[in-house]
């Protein structure tokens, strides 16, 4: 089945999806998860791989950044430098008060998304769960996980960074 190019978010369709997570179940990991993704291009098997301690410090702050180790990254060629910028910072501590709340005795191994039985998300769960979010605001079935990575990838390219930068985010070497 050939599903064609995952579209690109507007920040309308950003603003409606982080308002339809926050009445979610589960809505501040969604959100973080969503804003992660978007504000570092990452790919779901990055980020279902996260654990706390990549991410913050022994006192939950976010880092400036994290390294994404090889068998986290596509390919599994190369460690991946990725950094956290104003706005995913601010949506980091505000998960991690919610991390507080769920899961008071956090360790830094365990992982950053959890699903509710307390192990790692699968690929199908996030990819379900971002689903029923852009279901929820209207948005049609090529809007996907990866919409997020286009999105972030194509925006810095409209914005003048230059292509080796670019391809250092996005971890091609082409």
């Amino acid at each position: 089945m050939k599903r064609g190019k995952a579209k690109l978010l507007t920040s309308a369709d950003i603003k409606n999806c982080l308002r339809f997570m926050d009445d979610m179940p589960n809505g501040e990991r969604n959100r973080a998860m969503f804003e992660l993704m978007l504000n570092t291009a990452l790919r779901i098997h990055s980020v279902q791989n996260l654990t706390i301690g990549q991410v913050f410090d022994e006192g939950l702050v976010p880092r400036d950044s994290f390294l994404l180790q090889p068998e986290q990254n596509k390919g599994h060629k190369k460690s991946l430098q990725v950094y956290i910028n104003d706005r995913l910072r601010k949506e980091l501590i505000r998960y991690a008060k919610y991390l507080t709340r769920l899961y008071p005795s956090t360790r830094p191994d365990d992982y950053l998304f959890q699903s509710n039985k307390g192990g790692f998300l699968s690929k199908q769960q996030i990819i379900y769960m971002f689903r029923q979010v852009f279901d929820g605001v209207g948005l049609d079935k090529q809007y996907r996980c990866h919409s997020l990575r286009a999105t972030t990838l194509t925006n810095l390219m409209n914005a003048g960074y230059l292509l080796p930068l670019i391809q250092q985010i996005s971890g091609h070497s082409s």
